[in-house]
């Protein structure tokens, strides 16, 4: 299959590295107009910027600097979509970052940081594009829009995360479910991707290989996950294939959370 996303736009918070790059990429490639809405264009584990890839291809995608923790930068990067493309169709919510480990570990100011951005910065990246796409004409499935925020295993499983990366997540949950409950008579579809082990870039660091290995050995597939993995996900979420899909979780995980 080929142009599942056609004409569709989207904004991808955090596509410039990781799993958001490749779903930022994957989108393009199947016709969307992608927004890369990210803090710097380069991706954190290096390689060409996921824009200048896309421009090569000749895919349609513009990076726009966001800072989602900030309530007039996600609000902008919503009407930068709006008023360049006249609508939005789907918001990918990928940007989180995971400091400190065990709650004794963690410093208030770590705390503060992971639950800002996992937390606060999909709440106001949600809350724009749910205002958005509540006024927005429905599609012949009645949907005006979709939102997917990318979650983490950590919530049910012992993966390798700290204690506030995982608190952020499980709250990020409880938002998509709200989200789909309260504006599911709006025509919003909202769902959550739980990914497994992932590898984007490998670590050195003695504690995070360790960790990821002990994920892998208790993973039923016994490999790790890779980005394509979720960005193959986010599709068929993203599609019209899935207008009536709500309030879900999707583990891609190889089985983990089922072990």
């Amino acid at each position: 299959m080929a142009d599942r996303l056609l004409g569709k736009v989207a904004l991808v918070t955090g596509g410039a590295s990781g799993l958001g790059r490749a779903i930022a990429l994957r989108f393009a490639r199947e016709g969307a107009i992608v927004i890369i809405a990210d803090q710097a264009d380069h991706p954190a584990e290096g390689g060409e910027p996921t824009r200048a890839i896309l421009d090569r291809e000749g895919r349609a995608a513009i990076f726009r600097k966001t800072d989602f923790t900030s309530e007039a930068d996600a609000e902008a990067a919503v009407a930068c979509a709006v008023d360049r493309f006249g609508r939005l169709d789907v918001l990918v919510t990928t940007a989180a970052i995971g400091w400190g480990g065990r709650i004794t570990e963690t410093s208030f100011q770590e705390w503060e940081r992971t639950l800002g951005l996992a937390v606060t910065g999909v709440f106001l990246a949600s809350r724009a594009a749910v205002r958005q796409m509540s006024g927005q004409a429905e599609g012949e499935d009645g949907v005006r829009g979709r939102i997917l925020a990318v979650g983490c295993p950590s919530v049910t499983v012992d993966a390798a995360a700290s204690a506030a990366f995982a608190a952020a997540k499980a709250a990020m949950h409880e938002l998509a479910r709200r989200i789909a409950i309260d504006h599911g008579a709006d025509g919003i579809v909202c769902n959550v991707i739980d990914p497994g082990v992932i590898v984007v870039q490998r670590s050195n660091r003695a504690e995070e290989v360790a960790a990821a290995e002990r994920a892998v050995s208790r993973t039923p597939w016994r490999r790790a996950g890779r980005p394509e993995d979720v960005a193959n996900a986010a599709l068929f979420l993203a599609s019209d294939e899935a207008s009536f899909i709500s309030g879900a979780v999707l583990a891609v995980d190889g089985g983990l959370a089922a072990h």
